[in-house]
């Protein structure tokens, strides 16, 4: 339970300073920037109604976030041009932040249909990963499951954000043992990518799968020296109080003791290091 709370004791650390962060100097001179361009646009678009002009002012009301005027332009470049990609994309996704569904289906629809007449694989990406996200809106996981897997099939590094999109999803809709299989295969397929090793290993906690946590906790452990082996060690100890494994947990938090001693004076004064020392004391 210790390493569950401080995930949590993190998470609202960074959420706190999120929030702290909303209302800056610099969020307020970029929101009255915003308010310019928008302004400038629409005197031209006053002087001379164009699809073009309509996206550039409905993509900066999205950043500014008023929804409602932001899709009224996309569906007015869209009267100007219906098959105008950029507004059908990004006139999807407003429309599916703002709850309606059916028009945010219609315009993906087209969106795939004008991408996949073209044939840029790009393109074909970003219009399955719209179809799997209006899909998941209005309740069809399995469909979105199989859109999302198209759209990684198409990437050649798909990012880790995207794997943890499809795991989460299929972990919901398909169980542990199911979104695994994925999170091994995003894994072989990215090199080994920290962000999905360490989604793995918190995963497989989470579902009390020690077992799978601690295999690839010693798969780091292989590759790591200095502080990041003691972080390790400290949290394969962890993992092995959870499992009930007292004498190996004993023996895994001495060794984190041992390589932390081994440290440089400047590395333990350090403050990661000084946040271990509490841990390494603990039994």
């Amino acid at each position: 339970m210790r390493i569950l709370f401080k995930f949590c004791c993190q998470k609202l650390i960074l959420l706190m300073l999120s929030l702290a962060l909303i209302w800056t100097p610099e969020v307020i001179l970029a929101h009255g920037d915003v308010q310019l361009r928008i302004a400038k646009l629409t005197k031209k678009i006053n002087q001379f109604s164009d699809a073009n002009l309509l996206v550039r002012r409905g993509r900066l009301w999205r950043d500014d976030e008023k929804l409602a005027p932001a899709l009224s332009d996309f569906k007015r470049a869209l009267s100007l041009d219906p098959r105008h990609k950029n507004a059908l994309y990004y006139g999807a996704k407003t429309a599916l932040e703002s709850g309606l569904n059916e028009d945010a289906q219609v315009m993906s629809e087209r969106f795939f249909t004008e991408v996949k007449n073209a044939g840029k694989k790009a393109a074909i990406f970003r219009a399955y990963q719209l179809s799997a996200d209006v899909h998941l809106a209005k309740g069809d996981k399995k469909n979105a499951i199989v859109l999302m897997k198209k759209s990684l099939g198409m990437q050649l590094h798909p990012s880790p954000d995207h794997w943890i999109k499809l795991i989460d999803l299929q972990f919901q809709f398909e169980g542990y043992s199911s979104a695994l299989k994925t999170l091994k295969m995003a894994l072989t397929k990215s090199g080994s990518n920290v962000v999905l090793q360490q989604k793995i290993i918190d995963f497989a906690i989470a579902n009390r799968d020690y077992e799978t946590a601690i295999s690839y906790l010693d798969m780091q452990l292989d590759k790591s020296a200095s502080l990041r082996k003691v972080v390790l060690l400290v949290k394969k100890s962890d993992v092995l109080l959870l499992a009930d494994n007292q004498v190996q947990a004993a023996k895994f938090r001495e060794q984190a003791k041992n390589q932390f001693n081994k440290l440089s004076a400047g590395k333990k004064n350090q403050p990661a290091a000084r946040q271990l020392q509490p841990l390494l004391a603990m039994p």
